[in-house]
């Protein structure tokens, strides 16, 4: 794997710095916002974002920071700046992750624990409402071999769905048992269980298998989550039901795709694939960080657009 090139490090800070004093201004880093929205934009563009080692690509970059600086400082919208700053916070995360040479990539939890499971920490800068579970479970299952007695530990980097459980209790009857199911992430808003995740195998092989039942689970989870959070406002109308919206995230490889499910009829759900990304485990795929930005932002952009029922009673 190539380590990140030092001239794109000093590349960063002289177009700060030129762009700058070019303005007369004390640039500080609270501007770090915008050099954060040009990379982002000249990155995407087809012809000086093909080459990001180039010249070309860099200066790009300064002549669209310095053009917007005045406008960065005008800002005053506090998500866009917590989105900007998950981001900035991302690319440093993966910064680190570039340097070293490979990785475990036929072990199903590595990928998604180094990669995937720090962009959602980070998320929560954002979203400060929703609490991230990633619950470590422990299993003590016994086995005797002749006189001794052993004892395996099995860990499991999973959450406990609680909506799921509570979907299956019948009212009135106290004996009630049902299924547990477990997802390897979940965001809670207020108990509401908003964002919920699945690790779909290991980084190196898909398993259509497991890649089927996880999103089949994934259908169940979302479906259960919000059937639950419905019932608690039974009084609430049905157009106000369908404001409602969970969220899954599917990895599958090195993919994550996000998906949105609500009410479609009274009798029918929808599931909806918003966004999908590709995760970069080298510097020299460092582009497709856009897709994955751009896959928070719509996460976010999307959740903004429900809230609880009783807000809309």
């Amino acid at each position: 794997m190539n380590n990140a090139p030092s001239e794109i490090t000093l590349a960063i800070t002289t177009s700060k710095k030129s762009a700058g004093r070019e303005g007369n201004l004390n640039y500080s880093s609270a501007e770090d916002l915008q050099l954060c929205k040009s990379w982002l934009k000249i990155s995407q563009n087809s012809v000086v974002g093909a080459d990001q080692e180039s010249p070309a690509f860099w200066e790009s970059i300064r002549e669209h920071f310095t053009e917007n600086l005045e406008e960065s400082r005008c800002e005053r919208n506090p998500k866009e700046k917590d989105l900007f700053s998950t981001v900035a916070i991302t690319m440093t995360d993966f910064w680190g992750l570039f340097m070293r040479q490979n990785f475990n990539r036929g072990h199903e939890r590595t990928f998604w624990v180094e990669y995937v499971v720090p962009i959602f920490k980070h998320f929560s800068i954002i979203n400060k409402e929703i609490v991230l579970s990633w619950q470590v479970r422990s299993l003590l299952i016994k086995y005797v071999y002749n006189i001794l007695t052993l004892f395996k530990l099995l860990v499991r980097c999973e959450s406990k769905v609680l909506s799921h459980s509570s979907s299956q209790m019948v009212p009135g009857v106290w004996n009630n048992t049902n299924e547990k199911l477990f997802a390897d992430g979940i965001g809670r808003e207020n108990g509401f269980e908003v964002i919920i995740m699945e690790s779909s195998g290991p980084h190196s092989t898909e398993y259509i298998d497991h890649s089927m039942g996880d999103t089949q689970k994934l259908i169940t989870m979302t479906n259960n989550s919000l059937r639950d959070e419905i019932l608690k406002y039974q009084n609430a109308s049905f157009d106000t039901a369908k404001g409602l919206s969970v969220f899954s995230i599917q990895c599958i490889c090195d993919k994550i795709t996000l998906m949105k499910t609500s009410l479609c009829t009274s009798s029918m759900w929808q599931i909806i694939e918003l966004r999908s990304a590709t995760i970069p485990v080298t510097w020299d795929a460092r582009v497709n960080m856009v897709g994955t930005f751009e896959l928070l932002a719509t996460l976010q952009a999307s959740s903004l657009k429900y809230n609880t029922i009783d807000v809309f009673i």
